[in-house]
């Protein structure tokens, strides 16, 4: 499956009290069948290589959020997000968006 799946946030840095909006989704209307899977990896330390982990999987086109000083998050450092459209019939899916980074200063 060949689509373009966009991921965005407001804002794309802050502190570990702010708020990060999230949303993704693509151009165009999802057939009863098509949802989106949304992975995050984190990384303390600059230079690492992130391990992504499922987040969001089988949803619609979302916003929403995260506070990364809440206990369910890893608090400063970057935050990667990475999302794709999949058939849940038959189970095609997209090449994973490009991946979208938040940083989160102390």
């Amino acid at each position: 499956m060949h689509v373009g799946v966009l991921v965005s946030a407001n804002p794309k840095s802050g502190s570990a009290t702010t708020f990060f909006g999230i949303h993704w989704g693509f151009v165009g209307s999802l057939r009863p069948a098509e949802v989106h899977d949304v992975q995050v990896a984190f990384c303390a330390d600059a230079g690492c290589t992130p391990s992504f982990r499922d987040w969001k999987t089988g949803t619609p086109d979302w916003t929403g959020g995260f506070v990364s000083g809440d206990p369910a998050w890893q608090g400063p450092g970057t935050y990667f997000f990475r999302a794709r459209l999949r058939d849940t019939v038959t189970g095609a899916a997209s090449d994973w968006s490009p991946v979208l980074t938040i940083t989160v200063t102390p």
